[in-house]
């Protein structure tokens, strides 16, 4: 086989040159343009991928930092609780957020909770600098009812439907 020059060309024989050129710049310039805009969205997407990841982390650490200190503060509760000998439904009297609050808490709710002995007094909460030169009035005992089950007074008399009718009859109008 030998190569011999055709006098056909590929591209035809009404092939312009100058539009030819242009097309190929335009098409250029469109793939440059493409290029840049791609490159643009792909950043825009990993920031916000980025973005999504790092406050839904902080979120998961959030919610893990509240349920752990949540948990920690109930660990103090029961301890205060078993330690003073507390009933739990005084549970919500015990605040704070470290162990010696809820403790502290716990130790005047035990003392307030606690019935007295009966020949013993209360004491008399006095604020620091006051002299306690006057014993503390000496408050009335409550009364003591005197009922019985079942003896609540006189018994209701019986209803005579024709004593009524009667009287209604006999009333003057």
């Amino acid at each position: 086989m030998t190569d011999q020059p055709t006098d056909t060309k590929p591209w035809g024989d009404d092939f312009d040159e100058t539009k030819a050129w242009t097309l190929i710049q335009n098409l250029r310039a469109d793939k440059t343009r493409l290029t840049e805009s791609l490159a643009t969205e792909r950043q825009a997407r990993e920031t916000a991928e980025e973005a999504a990841k790092s406050s839904d982390t902080d979120g998961k650490i959030a919610a893990a930092e509240k349920r752990a200190t949540d948990a920690e503060r109930s660990l103090y509760v029961e301890r205060a609780l078993r330690k003073h000998s507390i009933d739990e439904d005084l549970v919500d009297f015990l605040t704070g957020d470290t162990e010696e609050e809820i403790l502290a808490r716990a130790e005047r709710l035990a003392k307030v909770s606690t019935p007295k002995a009966d020949g013993e007094k209360p004491a008399a909460d006095k604020p620091d600098g006051e002299e306690g030169d006057k014993p503390a009035p000496e408050l009335p005992e409550r009364p003591t009812p005197g009922l019985t089950p079942g003896h609540g007074g006189t018994p209701p008399e019986p209803f005579d439907a024709d004593a009524v009718v009667t009287s209604i009859r006999k009333s003057p109008r």
